[in-house]
């Protein structure tokens, strides 16, 4: 079967014309469960209970075509303090102040600790028009050597999210099994 001449030059005019798609390689799990929350601590080097404290934003790029950036398609680092209230796994104490970097653009996994730019409505409803206004107090999961991105590959979210009281619920649940020794100070 031949295509028409005219059906190929449409599909090179959009191929060129239209950017690439950018999209979180991990979409989050939103369940939330026993099984589910002790295998994500399990494979995490920490999870904590912090409070935002401080964000600082800079380095704004606005990314697109060069001769038209998208003021909706930016990259932005994000700073953000914390400190930590709970515990459930990595060598850290209440009280503790955490540093996390964000490195935020379409198409990463991570999340901006005030929804500025707008990462929820991606996840919870893409037909949202302002952003959101969430919760400073965050449940993290980070699997790195350091407690280093809000990453939305983790089960990492704002505590008003239902899912991170559910799993809260389940960690808390999960430490009372097991005899925990916080490390020495």
């Amino acid at each position: 079967m031949r295509v028409p001449h005219r059906v190929l030059a449409a599909m090179l005019l959009i191929t060129i014309a239209c950017p690439p798609a950018s999209a979180c390689s991990c979409p989050p799990t939103r369940e939330s469960n026993l099984g589910v929350v002790q295998e994500a601590l399990n494979d995490a080097t920490w999870v904590f209970l912090a409070k935002v404290r401080d964000v600082r934003q800079y380095d704004f790029k606005q990314l697109g075509p060069l001769e038209n950036p998208d003021p909706h398609w930016i990259s932005v680092t994000e700073d953000v303090r914390f400190v930590v209230l709970e515990v459930f796994k990595g060598e850290l104490f209440v009280g503790q102040p955490v540093m996390i970097r964000n490195e935020y653009a379409p198409g990463s996994c991570a999340m901006t600790a005030r929804n500025d730019p707008m990462w929820i409505e991606e996840i919870v409803a893409p037909d949202v028009g302002m952003p959101a206004r969430i919760s400073d107090t965050w449940l993290i999961y980070s699997r790195s050597a350091e407690p280093v991105e809000l990453n939305s590959c983790t089960r990492t979210v704002p505590v008003d999210f239902a899912e991170a009281k559910q799993d809260l619920g389940y960690l808390r649940e999960l430490q009372k099994k097991v005899r925990w020794i916080p490390p020495r100070r």
